[in-house]
């Protein structure tokens, strides 16, 4: 799996004083308060707070997906930041005008698809529950079940190092929906679809966490209808395990 790390900077509040600085597009500077201490860490890209996602998008995920799709690779994609930091933002997106990551990596999946490739599309929700007893409980959710489907979690179970899976994947979400995609704008649409079922979920005031995991399969075929390579592409929203209840704009 390719292992590379990019870091947004963030705005802050009028008056606050910045402790990190955007040195150059692979370098942070950090200030301690009230000190003359100065470190510099590196990184394989950094954006300024003014950067877009779709700058973010063309400066590090697509060339990151290009090079999984054409080594047959699987790519991980990890938002981790503190709370209102904009990682929900960054992945979701906020509008159509201005799509996130998962979207903008969807779309590029599919313009690169061949005649022999397959891009399929699969979302789950992970939310936490507080019980009775103070204790909490995990429930997963499909975001792409079909419309009407009265309980999306049933069917849904965890596999760890299940065989057969794409490379150095170490689990998997059995009995998700899977959905084909055709087209940038198509797989665009499927994505919003699981968004929108993932932020209908947290405005139901029931779980007080909420985490959408997007799936992207690739399937390659040879012309002779054999399997070239099989990987995935995983994007994880919100990895710091944040409350998301009070921020759905985010």
């Amino acid at each position: 799996m390719l292992k590379t790390t990019c870091v947004r900077l963030v705005d802050l509040p009028s008056g606050a004083t910045p402790c990190l600085a955007c040195e150059s597009s692979t370098q942070i500077g950090c200030a301690r308060p009230r000190s003359a201490v100065r470190k510099q860490f590196a990184f394989d890209a950094v954006m300024p707070p003014e950067a877009k996602t779709t700058d973010l998008h063309a400066a590090w995920l697509a060339p990151a997906l290009r090079e999984a799709v054409r080594r047959g690779v699987s790519l991980g994609v990890l938002s981790l930041g503190a709370p209102t930091s904009g990682k929900s933002r960054t992945l979701r997106g906020s509008s159509s005008s201005e799509p996130g990551l998962a979207q903008l990596a969807a779309a590029d999946v599919a313009e690169q698809l061949g005649d022999g490739d397959e891009l399929t599309i699969s979302a789950v929700i992970s939310t936490v529950l507080p019980t009775a007893a103070g204790a909490a409980r995990e429930r997963l959710i499909d975001a792409l079940a079909p419309a009407g489907t009265t309980h999306p979690n049933l069917g849904l179970a965890v596999r760890v190092n299940y065989q057969g899976l794409p490379s150095e994947a170490p689990a998997y979400c059995e009995g998700l929906s899977r959905e084909l995609a055709t087209s940038a704008a198509e797989a665009a649409a499927i994505i919003d679809r699981a968004v929108s079922r993932c932020a209908a979920e947290e405005a139901s005031g029931g779980p007080t966490r909420c985490h959408l995991l997007i799936m992207l399969g690739i399937r390659r075929l040879s012309s002779e209808g054999e399997l070239v390579f099989q990987v995935a592409t995983e994007i994880v929203r919100d990895c710091a395990s944040s409350s998301s209840r009070p921020r759905l704009a985010t």
